[in-house]
């Protein structure tokens, strides 16, 4: 039986990587899923590939009025959000080089980093939660990262980005109802992602089986 048959999931950065497998697999578990991204051209090839069942919208995770436009749209046309995978994040590595230790990096550097890792999350569970809170059911998962919790003296700001993560995850688990709504913080374990310089290791997407247990809680 398909796990999360009639369930409609949200997924941020979605268009590759982890974000895109996340969705093929929640699509395969019976989830009607929408895909967002900023990549709207690779976006919508990955929703054509998954088929019925799956559409992509353009939403810049740092921006509220994308937010709310994309949740607003997903309520009107399937009656609610059942699911939120906030996937969408950035290293500050992934354009030209970019110092991102306290001593060198510039402020807007910093901030380019929260922005995306922080901010987006924030306002991707602002809206969520207000949705499945009103529907008495949902599911929250943050994706987070074992760099936030080891030593990596170049990336600072990828660092606090998101170890941030787990205060705002305390913060939000305890003022919600535990069964209704759940907010869980997942950290990946090194999976190399489409955004990373892969030099031939193929993009390995088991770590979505641990995402897909915890959208299945609720």
């Amino acid at each position: 039986m398909a796990r999360l048959a009639g369930k409609v999931a949200l997924i941020s950065g979605a268009a590759r990587g982890i974000g895109a497998a996340i969705a093929r697999a929640f699509h395969q578990e019976g989830a009607h899923v929408v895909l967002t991204d900023i990549r709207d051209e690779l976006g919508q090839t990955v929703a054509a590939e998954i088929g019925t069942r799956a559409e992509f919208h353009h939403l810049d995770v740092r921006l509220d009025a994308d937010w709310q436009r994309v949740v607003e749209h997903v309520v009107q046309r399937h009656g609610g959000l059942d699911i939120l995978v906030n996937n969408a994040g950035i290293t500050g590595f992934d354009g030209p080089p970019v110092a991102q230790d306290p001593e060198h990096a510039e402020l807007d550097a910093w901030r380019a980093v929260h922005a995306t890792n922080l901010d987006g999350v924030f306002l991707g569970c602002k809206h969520a939660i207000r949705v499945m809170r009103r529907a008495g059911t949902g599911s929250i998962i943050n994706m987070g990262s074992r760099s936030g919790v080891v030593e990596f003296l170049d990336g600072t700001g990828l660092l606090i980005g998101i170890d941030g993560l787990v205060p705002f995850w305390l913060t939000e688990t305890g003022r919600l109802p535990p069964v209704a709504v759940g907010v869980d913080t997942n950290g990946d374990m090194g999976i190399v992602t489409a955004g990373a310089d892969q030099g031939g290791i193929r993009i390995e997407a088991d770590g979505v089986l641990v995402l897909l247990g915890l959208a299945c809680q609720r």
